[in-house]
């Protein structure tokens, strides 16, 4: 597991590289597989990197709260939802809550969430690799390449996936 994440830490040369398939994606070429594709793998490389090990997401990110988040996350915490969010948030110009800071007020040291059980919905599909649509979160996932090293490997093997089945289908 932790030698996933190595393999990630040093990869910068490789980022740039994954972040231009990952824009060639958004063609045509790839059709309907890419979901299907990305589904498969990310749950493979999911069960092969322990996000305890990591936390770069929580730790580097502001997070999105809804209504909904906000008065879980405040119940479980024995608070008021306006009392969480005097506490923990910001409205965005936008008018959404995000937390104040980065890393995320919730993020205990050993790379825990305090609201781990009620946490945001966001923060549930981080890094949203498996979400139907994946082409359409080409941006997400290009900027995840850096702060994920499951977005990483999930786009690293995909590429190697994906050009084998356009070999296939060049040769037919």
């Amino acid at each position: 597991m932790a030698d996933l994440i190595n393999q990630w830490s040093n990869a910068n040369d490789e980022i740039g590289e994954l972040s231009q398939f990952l824009s060639e994606m958004k063609s045509e070429y790839y059709k309907d597989t890419v979901d299907a594709v990305a589904v498969k793998i990310s749950t493979q490389v999911s069960s092969e990197i322990d996000c305890l090990d990591c936390g770069n997401c929580c730790r580097t990110s502001v997070t999105d709260f809804t209504k909904g988040d906000i008065k879980r996350a405040a119940k479980h915490l024995g608070m008021t939802p306006k009392g969480f969010i005097k506490s923990y948030l910001m409205q965005d110009v936008d008018g959404t809550y995000i937390t104040m800071s980065a890393p995320c007020p919730m993020f205990n040291a050993d790379n825990t969430c305090k609201i781990y059980e009620v946490r945001p919905a966001v923060c549930e599909s981080y890094p949203h690799t498996q979400r139907t649509n994946f082409k359409n979160r080409v941006h997400a996932h290009q900027a995840n390449l850096s702060m994920c090293p499951i977005t990483f490997h999930t786009v690293k093997r995909m590429e190697l996936e994906l050009s084998k089945l356009g070999d296939k289908q060049e040769s037919e």
